[in-house]
């Protein structure tokens, strides 16, 4: 079966178990309109240490914004320059870069850029307004704002989604000669934020009535052995007497855990176990039964460099009513290769509900790409882009017909990811951008609240495109589950909740591709094709030939599809080996937003 080849990629996990506890938090809870804008008409204040921890605050930096600007405060350990910058990539090239300094208790302020690594060159238009800036306690501060969009082509826009930082400082000022002198390796990095968005860090605004309750694993110990670990334990939700809603969650890892954890999912199971022992389960996910190996919709979710989520006021994921999950499926991605012999975790998630019911029951699926061998990625590519359809007939079987609206996306691929699109289509033209992540960072996958609301009808089509960078590769990426594997995934959370719809991913049919490209066994193999079988027909083309690389890109983009449309209790409705089509609908293919 379909489902049966998607679990076999899972790889082997050890014991663990699952700890639950209890307490209880008092605030107020402040309500939003709904659907209103996220972005704040007035400044509120976000803050991040942006220095190792082991500086401690040698360089902190806090900001806030409105529709039209952002203004930062930055403070670090050191009464000479400080630096802070915007980069497409987390490097130098292509950086917008501004430097300050105070000199005799004046300060000053320079706009600069970045072609490479070296010193960055003077813009001649200065789009940053100096505010204020002191010396203070062997500390300098600046104060300065610029536009989000500056009309400058050596300014970065900034926008909703992943920024990536560069900050840097040195110990003396500029020369009026020479400019700003090397910060060396140890006065400079380089850090990921959602700029303009909420900051989920610290609870706020909940209701008195909160509780919380943990999922957690109990001392797992990884088997180093193998690079890619998937731990599986079943959870029970705690005991309520009445409808509750979840309205925050956060990950709890465990100290020393963070360096090897790459995400954690928990998934919605709708039916009763078949055995009463399985609650506490805790071993290889492949050894579930199959029950429970099809609990797919997904309820939280925490992937590397993200933090807590908090529901928009007028949304929470139901509990403890009729037709809501019974019990929940935890999994646990271990990346390895870097364990120490005596790692062990305690790792899982904190979550806090009430009964103190909103106006709309959230839910999550996922959409993109399947995660399997079929995503074949060529080597050598500085940007290569696949496609993961959510087609017509998904969303017309299983959508209400008022739509449902996403407040919330994620973004998810592993390491070669650079850049992610979520698009909307309706009558066959494009409609809408959900996200943009043209600065993705796959150590920083955070999720996004949408600065506004997006309705999905029955009939509308959703697009994921990944765009993969391979330079360093010399053969083939495919999809998988381990790290070096690739995934290409949107995980959108929306209202009102589908019960049981879990995915919504498409990939190209192998056999068509091999077939296009003129494999000479191609009509011998089967339909699914295994693992094996696709691995030996690909690796018989010669990748580094430019003509084959277009031409297998023009066979992925034009061959059928296999698709799968996931509702827990109607796994078979929709055949996933159909002659599934790939939709033709005309949409510009690059239209970042900038002014170069």
């Amino acid at each position: 079966m379909f489902t049966d080849s998607i679990i076999i990629l899972l790889a082997s996990v050890a014991f663990l178990q699952c700890q639950c506890e209890k307490s209880a938090s008092q605030t107020t809870e402040e309500q939003t309109e709904e659907g209103k804008p996220r972005r704040p008409s007035e400044p509120a204040s976000y803050s991040r240490r942006l220095s190792p921890a082991q500086d401690g605050d040698s360089y902190v930096l806090e900001w806030s914004y409105t529709e039209e600007d952002v203004t930062f405060r930055v403070r670090a350990k050191t009464l000479g320059w400080v630096g802070l910058g915007f980069s497409p990539s987390g490097g130098m090239k292509g950086a917008d870069i501004v430097i300050g300094w105070v000199r005799d208790g004046k300060p000053y302020l320079s706009d600069r850029y970045a072609t490479g690594n070296e010193q960055p060159k003077e813009d001649k238009h200065d789009d940053y307004e100096l505010l204020s800036g002191k010396e203070a306690d062997q500390y300098t501060t600046l104060v300065f704002r610029r536009k989000l969009n500056t009309s400058d082509c050596q300014d970065m826009v900034l926008t909703p989604g992943t920024t990536r930082l560069l900050w840097s400082y040195h110990d003396d000022d500029p020369s009026e000669a020479d400019g700003p002198a090397y910060h060396g390796p140890d006065h400079r990095g380089t850090h990921s934020v959602m700029l303009l968005a909420p900051d989920h860090s610290e609870a706020r605004n909940l209701p008195q009535d909160v509780q919380t309750h943990e999922f957690l694993n109990n001392k797992v110990r990884p088997l180093r052995q193998d690079q890619t670990l998937y731990w599986c334990t079943i959870c029970r939700f705690p005991k309520v007497d009445t409808r509750h809603h979840i309205i925050r969650y956060e990950p709890v890892l465990a100290p020393g855990s963070e360096p090897y954890i790459h995400h954690i999912f928990v998934y919605a199971c709708y039916a009763a176990p078949p055995d009463e022992k399985l609650y506490g389960f805790s071993d290889l996910c492949v050894k579930l039964p199959k029950d429970i190996q099809n609990c797919i919709s997904l309820v939280f979710i925490w992937s590397i460099g993200g933090g807590a989520f908090e529901f928009p006021a007028h949304v929470g994921y139901s509990i403890g009513g009729p037709g809501d999950p019974l019990f929940l499926r935890m999994e646990v991605h271990y990346d390895n290769p870097r364990l120490p012999d005596d790692f062990q975790d305690s790792s899982g998630f904190r979550f806090y509900y009430t009964p103190t019911l909103r106006q709309h029951d959230a839910g999550i699926f996922l959409a993109g790409v399947f995660s399997m061998w079929w995503l074949v990625i060529p080597p050598k590519q500085e940007e290569f882009v696949s496609k993961g359809w959510c087609l017509e007939e998904c969303t017309k079987l299983y959508f209400p017909p008022k739509g449902i609206k996403i407040f919330a996306t994620m973004a998810h691929t592993h390491i070669s990811g650079k850049k992610l699109r979520f698009r909307q289509f309706r009558d066959g033209k494009l409609f809408d951008e959900i996200i943009s992540e043209g600065n993705f960072d796959c150590d920083f996958q955070e999720i996004q609240l949408l600065e506004n609301e997006k309705t999905i009808m029955p009939g509308d089509v959703m697009l994921t495109e990944c765009t993969f960078k391979t330079t360093n590769r010399t053969s083939i990426t495919y999809g998988g589950w381990g790290r070096t594997d690739e995934m290409c995934l949107s995980i959108p959370f929306y209202y009102p909740r589908i019960d049981n719809f879990g995915d919504c991913l498409s990939t190209t049919q192998p056999v068509e591709v091999l077939k296009r490209l003129g494999y000479q066994n191609a009509s011998d193999l089967p339909v699914e094709l295994d693992q094996a079988s696709s691995i030996k027909a690909f690796e018989s083309f010669n990748w580094t030939d430019p003509d084959f690389v277009l031409k297998f890109k023009e066979a992925v983009n034009d061959a059928h599809l296999y698709f799968r449309c996931d509702n827990e209790t109607r796994l078979e409705q929709m055949d996933p080996f159909a002659e599934w089509k790939t939709p033709q609908i005309e949409y510009p293919v690059d239209d970042d937003k900038g002014v170069c």
